[in-house]
Protein backbone atom coordinates (compact mmCIF):
# COMPACT_ATOMS: atom_id res chain seq x y z
CA UNK A 1 0.00 0.00 0.00
CA UNK A 2 2.99 2.33 1.12
CA UNK A 3 4.28 1.71 -2.79
CA UNK A 4 1.07 2.93 -4.32
CA UNK A 5 0.74 5.59 -2.17
CA UNK A 6 4.43 6.84 -3.41
CA UNK A 7 3.47 6.51 -7.31
CA UNK A 8 0.29 9.26 -6.88
CA UNK A 9 1.95 11.44 -4.63
CA UNK A 10 4.67 11.61 -6.80
CA UNK A 11 2.13 11.90 -9.97
CA UNK A 12 0.81 15.31 -7.58
CA UNK A 13 3.59 15.95 -7.08
CA UNK A 14 4.47 16.68 -11.13
CA UNK A 15 1.30 18.50 -11.87
CA UNK A 16 2.29 21.27 -8.76
CA UNK A 17 1.92 24.65 -10.71
CA UNK A 18 4.60 26.56 -12.42
CA UNK A 19 6.67 23.38 -11.28
CA UNK A 20 8.14 24.94 -8.21
CA UNK A 21 9.78 23.20 -5.17
CA UNK A 22 11.65 25.94 -3.29
CA UNK A 23 9.25 27.74 -0.82
CA UNK A 24 9.64 30.74 -0.43
CA UNK A 25 8.80 33.24 2.99
CA UNK A 26 4.92 33.83 2.04
CA UNK A 27 4.25 30.22 1.29
CA UNK A 28 6.03 29.21 4.87
CA UNK A 29 3.57 31.80 6.24
CA UNK A 30 0.63 30.21 4.24
CA UNK A 31 1.13 26.65 5.41
CA UNK A 32 1.30 28.20 9.09
CA UNK A 33 -1.83 29.46 8.48
CA UNK A 34 -3.54 26.11 7.29
CA UNK A 35 -1.90 24.07 10.53
CA UNK A 36 -3.31 26.69 12.63
CA UNK A 37 -6.59 25.79 11.22
CA UNK A 38 -6.42 21.99 10.72
CA UNK A 39 -5.11 22.22 14.36
CA UNK A 40 -8.47 23.41 16.04
CA UNK A 41 -10.10 20.99 13.83
CA UNK A 42 -7.61 17.71 14.23
CA UNK A 43 -5.19 16.31 16.62
CA UNK A 44 -1.94 16.94 15.89
CA UNK A 45 0.06 13.45 15.76
CA UNK A 46 3.58 14.08 13.76
CA UNK A 47 4.62 16.87 11.76
CA UNK A 48 8.44 17.71 9.52
CA UNK A 49 10.66 19.72 7.52
CA UNK A 50 13.07 18.73 4.70
CA UNK A 51 15.06 21.33 4.21
CA UNK A 52 17.52 21.03 1.26
CA UNK A 53 20.52 23.30 0.44
CA UNK A 54 24.20 23.77 -1.56
CA UNK A 55 27.17 24.50 -0.16
CA UNK A 56 30.67 25.39 -1.08
CA UNK A 57 32.30 23.51 1.71
CA UNK A 58 33.24 20.09 1.16
CA UNK A 59 32.07 17.34 2.77
CA UNK A 60 33.64 16.78 4.96
CA UNK A 61 34.11 20.34 6.39
CA UNK A 62 30.31 20.66 6.75
CA UNK A 63 29.76 17.31 8.53
CA UNK A 64 32.08 18.05 10.86
CA UNK A 65 30.42 21.40 11.24
CA UNK A 66 26.87 19.89 11.42
CA UNK A 67 28.21 17.36 14.13
CA UNK A 68 29.77 20.22 15.90
CA UNK A 69 26.42 21.90 15.98
CA UNK A 70 24.09 19.29 17.37
CA UNK A 71 26.74 18.05 19.70
CA UNK A 72 27.14 22.47 21.22
CA UNK A 73 23.46 24.01 20.38
CA UNK A 74 21.75 20.72 21.41
CA UNK A 75 23.56 19.13 23.98
CA UNK A 76 22.81 15.41 21.84
CA UNK A 77 24.39 12.00 20.90
CA UNK A 78 24.95 12.16 17.38
CA UNK A 79 24.08 7.99 16.68
CA UNK A 80 25.30 7.34 13.28
CA UNK A 81 28.24 9.36 11.61
CA UNK A 82 29.35 9.66 8.45
CA UNK A 83 27.58 10.90 5.57
CA UNK A 84 24.51 10.36 7.25
CA UNK A 85 24.38 12.13 10.87
CA UNK A 86 21.49 10.49 13.06
CA UNK A 87 20.48 12.19 16.37
CA UNK A 88 17.40 13.36 18.95
CA UNK A 89 16.96 16.34 20.53
CA UNK A 90 13.69 15.60 22.50
CA UNK A 91 11.07 14.54 20.47
CA UNK A 92 12.57 15.88 17.44
CA UNK A 93 14.40 13.08 15.04
CA UNK A 94 17.21 14.74 12.83
CA UNK A 95 18.41 13.03 9.76
CA UNK A 96 20.87 14.75 7.63
CA UNK A 97 22.52 13.35 4.48
CA UNK A 98 25.18 15.10 2.87
CA UNK A 99 26.27 14.33 -0.71
CA UNK A 100 28.34 15.45 -3.93
CA UNK A 101 26.54 16.94 -6.57
CA UNK A 102 28.19 18.46 -9.83
CA UNK A 103 31.35 19.71 -7.20
CA UNK A 104 28.98 21.06 -4.93
CA UNK A 105 27.78 19.66 -1.22
CA UNK A 106 24.33 19.26 -1.10
CA UNK A 107 22.43 18.92 2.43
CA UNK A 108 19.86 17.37 3.16
CA UNK A 109 17.82 18.14 6.48
CA UNK A 110 15.08 16.05 7.96
CA UNK A 111 13.17 17.06 10.94
CA UNK A 112 10.56 14.60 12.05
CA UNK A 113 8.65 15.74 15.12
CA UNK A 114 6.19 13.71 17.39
CA UNK A 115 5.20 16.16 20.19
CA UNK A 116 1.69 18.24 19.05
CA UNK A 117 2.77 21.32 20.79
CA UNK A 118 5.60 21.81 18.56
CA UNK A 119 4.66 23.92 15.08
CA UNK A 120 6.29 23.04 12.33
CA UNK A 121 7.68 27.26 12.03
CA UNK A 122 9.61 25.72 14.63
CA UNK A 123 11.30 23.14 13.31
CA UNK A 124 12.40 25.51 10.21
CA UNK A 125 14.15 27.23 12.80
CA UNK A 126 15.79 24.37 14.19
CA UNK A 127 16.88 23.77 10.42
CA UNK A 128 17.84 27.47 9.65
CA UNK A 129 20.28 27.16 13.28
CA UNK A 130 21.51 24.00 11.33
CA UNK A 131 22.07 24.84 8.07
CA UNK A 132 25.51 26.73 6.86
CA UNK A 133 25.54 30.54 6.81
CA UNK A 134 27.05 30.33 3.29
CA UNK A 135 24.11 28.63 0.92
CA UNK A 136 22.79 28.59 -1.96
CA UNK A 137 19.48 26.84 -3.42
CA UNK A 138 17.32 26.01 -0.44
CA UNK A 139 13.81 24.02 -0.96
CA UNK A 140 11.52 23.71 2.28
CA UNK A 141 8.79 20.44 2.45
CA UNK A 142 6.56 21.02 5.20
CA UNK A 143 3.93 18.05 6.04
CA UNK A 144 1.61 17.69 9.38
CA UNK A 145 -0.26 14.30 9.81
CA UNK A 146 -3.51 14.76 11.62
CA UNK A 147 -5.56 11.70 13.21
CA UNK A 148 -9.47 11.89 12.03
CA UNK A 149 -12.40 10.13 12.53
CA UNK A 150 -13.12 7.02 10.09
CA UNK A 151 -16.18 9.25 8.70
CA UNK A 152 -13.65 12.28 8.06
CA UNK A 153 -13.87 14.01 4.93
CA UNK A 154 -11.31 13.00 2.48
CA UNK A 155 -10.80 17.08 2.56
CA UNK A 156 -11.56 19.18 5.24
CA UNK A 157 -14.37 21.95 4.65
CA UNK A 158 -11.47 24.73 6.50
CA UNK A 159 -9.27 23.53 2.72
CA UNK A 160 -12.19 23.86 0.43
CA UNK A 161 -13.32 26.97 2.11
CA UNK A 162 -10.07 29.04 1.33
CA UNK A 163 -8.95 27.15 -2.36
CA UNK A 164 -9.94 27.20 -5.94
CA UNK A 165 -12.81 24.64 -6.02
CA UNK A 166 -12.00 24.27 -9.61
CA UNK A 167 -8.34 23.30 -9.21
CA UNK A 168 -8.84 20.04 -7.19
CA UNK A 169 -7.85 16.90 -8.50
CA UNK A 170 -8.01 13.98 -6.61
CA UNK A 171 -7.09 9.99 -7.12
CA UNK A 172 -9.04 7.14 -4.58
CA UNK A 173 -6.40 4.64 -3.15
CA UNK A 174 -7.26 1.56 -2.01
CA UNK A 175 -7.54 2.82 1.89
CA UNK A 176 -8.38 6.62 1.28
CA UNK A 177 -7.80 9.12 -1.19
CA UNK A 178 -5.04 11.69 -2.49
CA UNK A 179 -5.64 15.31 -3.31
CA UNK A 180 -3.88 18.30 -4.99
CA UNK A 181 -5.38 21.60 -4.38
CA UNK A 182 -4.30 25.15 -5.12
CA UNK A 183 -5.86 27.46 -2.21
CA UNK A 184 -6.84 31.47 -3.01
CA UNK A 185 -3.44 32.28 -2.30
CA UNK A 186 -2.11 30.74 -5.17
CA UNK A 187 0.12 28.38 -2.94
CA UNK A 188 -0.31 24.58 -4.05
CA UNK A 189 -0.86 21.61 -1.20
CA UNK A 190 -1.05 17.77 -1.21
CA UNK A 191 -3.91 16.11 0.73
CA UNK A 192 -3.82 12.33 2.03
CA UNK A 193 -6.35 10.41 3.64
CA UNK A 194 -5.85 7.64 4.72
CA UNK A 195 -7.61 4.80 7.16
CA UNK A 196 -5.76 1.87 9.03
CA UNK A 197 -6.57 -0.28 11.37
CA UNK A 198 -5.11 2.13 14.09
CA UNK A 199 -7.38 4.88 12.87
CA UNK A 200 -7.98 7.37 10.16
CA UNK A 201 -5.51 10.20 9.72
CA UNK A 202 -5.02 13.88 7.72
CA UNK A 203 -1.36 14.58 6.41
CA UNK A 204 -1.33 18.12 4.48
CA UNK A 205 2.30 19.08 2.70
CA UNK A 206 3.42 21.46 0.71
CA UNK A 207 4.44 21.47 -2.05
CA UNK A 208 4.76 17.95 -1.90
CA UNK A 209 4.16 14.92 1.50
CA UNK A 210 7.74 13.68 2.27
CA UNK A 211 6.84 10.98 3.70
CA UNK A 212 4.55 8.02 3.29
CA UNK A 213 2.66 5.81 5.82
Amino acid sequence: MKKILIIFLGIFSLLIINGGYCLAKQDVESFSVIENKMSEEFDIVENGVKFQYFTNSSENQENERIENCIINKYGVDVVKKGNNIKAENENVNIDISIYNIDNKTKVEIILINKDSSVKTESLLDIAKEIRSNEYTGTRIFQFVKYRTEYSAESIPKSIIENSKQDTIRSLEINNGKVSNIVMNDDKSINVAQVNYNSGSYLIIGTPTIFITY
